[in-house]
């Protein structure tokens, strides 16, 4: 049993430098959705990006941190009226230059969620600005705008460790010497009664 003094540590970041850094989208979700708009059974499009290059205030590099874009799931929209991105939609933006190409109203009528699913893995450059949390308690850098990578510009991809978790390879639990007072506890018991 753990100590109930045990506190678990968390690793604060700081926020990115305002930059332009080359990405590599490692997961898309849909998430619930979260605000002061937000309905129960609402959700947002999360996609995961992990950066490929880029250096900290301290010079250390930045390769593999993770950087999140949430927004609505419309469908490819654009908008004059929008007040912060007048013209093509996030998900546009994203997808465009997720595939380097412009998309046309050919791939838009066909654009289904396993497409979301095969832009994993595919690099693009992103533009970043840290803006104040609603209470000024913190930073949080946010995605401003999104390019495709030029040719001969990709950077390298992430292997299998990066793309685990950040700089942080993963535990084999069958690894993990698990001893108690009690012998009969062992692990496998655990597992047999989880099911």
């Amino acid at each position: 049993m753990i100590n109930e003094d045990f506190n678990i540590p968390k690793k604060e970041y700081e926020p990115l430098p305002e930059d332009k850094y080359n990405v590599e989208l490692i997961d898309v979700e849909l998430k619930e959705a979260t605000g002061r708009f937000a309905e129960p059974g609402d959700k947002n499009f999360s996609f995961t990006f992990a950066l490929l290059n880029g250096k900290d205030k301290k010079g250390e590099p930045l390769r593999g941190r993770r950087l999140w874009s949430m927004f609505v799931p419309t469908f490819f929209a654009v908008s004059a009226r929008a007040k912060k991105w007048p013209g093509k939609n996030e998900l546009y933006r994203v997808v465009e230059s997720l595939t380097g190409k412009e998309a046309n109203d050919e791939m838009v009528e066909k654009f289904q969620a396993l497409h979301l699913n095969a832009l994993i893995g595919k690099q693009c450059i992103v533009f970043t600005k840290n803006s104040p949390s609603s209470d000024g308690s913190t930073a949080y850098t946010n995605i401003v705008n999104y390019l495709p990578v030029a040719e001969g510009e990709a950077v390298e991809s992430l292997n299998d460790t990066e793309k685990s978790s950040e700089k942080t390879p993963p535990i084999d639990i069958s690894e993990v010497p698990f001893e108690s007072e009690d012998k009969s506890n062992t692990l496998n018991d655990a597992k047999e009664n989880l099911g």
